[in-house]
This record gives C-alpha cells, sequence and structure tokens, in this order.
C-alpha cells in the first residue's frame, strides 16, 4: 500500500540537514525503509525513523499505520 499511496520526492529533516525521500524499500526481514538524499549523498532509514514533514504528503496516513501496528 505504501508504494500505491505514499507520493514520494518530500522533504524530510535528517539530524537538522534537510533531504528528500524519493524511493522506499524493503528489508529480507520486512523493514519498510525509505531513501533519503542530498544532492549525491543517500541514506536509507527505517521508515518508523522519520518525522513526517508538514504539510505531510499524500498517503502519510500509511506511514502512521505501519507505526501504529510496530511494523518494521
Amino acid at each position: 500500500m505504501l508504494d500505491e499511496c505514499l507520493a514520494l520526492r518530500f522533504r524530510i529533516m535528517v539530524l537538522g540537514i534537510e533531504a528528500t525521500v524519493d524511493k522506499l524499500g524493503i528489508t529480507d526481514r520486512d523493514e519498510v525503509l525509505v531513501r533519503c538524499c542530498r544532492g549525491p549523498e543517500t541514506q536509507w532509514l527505517s521508515i518508523l525513523d522519520v518525522a513526517l514533514p508538514d504539510p505531510r504528503p499524500q498517503g502519510w496516513q500509511w506511514i502512521e499505520a505501519c507505526r501504529h501496528w510496530g511494523y518494521h
């Protein structure tokens, strides 16, 4: 559902630095990840560790659902 509903390319703050979420991924342990980019640098983070920006991206409710159900 995240792939279908979450509007990618939204900006977030990571350790006080602005980055863009542009891709979703999943680990072998079914942990949902987001790829954060800033220029040529990229970093994969757990979707549960990402603070949602204001305004929220379309489909943000699915991230909250992951948090609620404790889905990695």
